[in-house]
């Protein structure tokens, strides 16, 4: 009933306040960092998801690979080794864990 779900929808802001806050330090407008909370949490997760999203297809017909000049998207027809001898320090994120690619994507998206 919706008393159940009100007192169940409270255990867990309280569960999120208790969370460290985030990006302590980041912004010069909110240097304490920020409270989180479920909203914050949901719009992460789809974010993530959206992200993922949007690098798996960009994987599934090209190497996609970071360098100290950028993200980078090339056709698969080209070999890894090619990549590395022209971009050394390249990143290839199709060879990396999902959640550690992802990581990267972002940063270097802006996300």
């Amino acid at each position: 009933n919706g008393k159940e779900w009100r007192i169940k929808l409270e255990e867990v802001e309280d569960y999120f306040k208790t969370l460290p806050k985030t990006d302590i330090g980041k912004y010069d407008w909110c240097p304490e960092g920020f409270s989180q909370s479920l909203e914050t949490w949901c719009s992460e997760q789809v974010t993530d998801f959206l992200y993922k999203k949007d690098m798996q297809r960009v994987m599934r017909t090209k190497h996609l690979f970071k360098t100290s000049e950028g993200l980078f998207e090339i056709r698969h027809e080209v070999k890894v080794a090619r990549i590395m001898r022209d971009h050394p320090d390249a990143i290839i994120l199709n060879d990396l864990p999902i959640d550690e690619a992802l990581a990267i994507y972002k940063e270097a998206t802006n996300g």
